[in-house]
């Protein structure tokens, strides 16, 4: 009997090592550390709140922000709540569309907002150049310097790595949450992956802009 318990201790050290082993290696392993139930209880009531900004020159859209709201708190549902009802009102964009998107000489004036859902490890190794990294994880760090550049833009293009990748989504719902129009905001499907398949240009290191 002792035996037969000493061979199935074994055998279940060896089924976990194996399980760490192969999450360690793939690509879309969990992350251990990582926190996957955020929640934004902490956000600042000093964070802007985003104002939907009609089409205007960016010297106009530039004065706006400067008299947006703030936020709070207990003002916000709980994430659980809202990312699955904002996910599917937000606008789905392909390959093309993001290509133009970020072709247009309105990125360069701010109107274009790129945002990159993923881990700063993951944006770290390669994004869409010029995109913002946005971790809704930790979406306290970064709300005080996105709001704002979400302000001014009249669309904001999200996206994550792609494919079953819902990081984006997630990221979307917490941009609606604290105030941005859900019609400033389309997600990019194909995400990075897609990207970078098809030998668009990226760039490598992290966001010196964010906190």
């Amino acid at each position: 009997m002792t035996r037969l318990l000493l061979r199935s201790l074994i055998l279940g050290c060896g089924l976990i090592l194996f399980g760490l082993l192969v999450n360690y290696v793939s690509p879309r392993g969990i992350q251990l550390t990582r926190n996957y139930f955020p929640t934004l209880s902490s956000v600042s009531s000093s964070q802007p709140q985003a104002q939907s900004v009609a089409p205007s020159s960016p010297s106009t859209q530039s004065a706006e922000a400067g008299s947006n709201q703030t936020v709070s708190a207990s003002s916000l549902p709980p994430a659980s709540e809202t990312e699955t009802n904002t996910a599917s009102s937000v606008r789905w964009i392909d390959l093309q569309q993001a290509e133009n998107l970020w072709q247009s000489p309105d990125r360069e004036a701010g109107l274009i907002l790129f945002l990159d859902a993923r881990s700063p490890e993951q944006y770290a190794a390669g994004h869409i150049p010029g995109a913002k990294l946005f971790d809704h994880y930790h979406a306290n760090q970064y709300l005080p310097h996105i709001l704002p550049l979400c302000t001014l833009a009249q669309t904001i293009v999200v996206y994550c790595t792609g494919g079953q990748c819902e990081e984006s989504e997630f990221a979307a719902a917490t941009l609606i949450q604290v105030g941005v129009p859900t019609r400033k905001i389309c997600i990019y499907r194909g995400g990075f992956t897609e990207w970078q398949k098809n030998g668009l240009p990226i760039e490598t290191g992290p966001d010196t802009s964010s906190p």
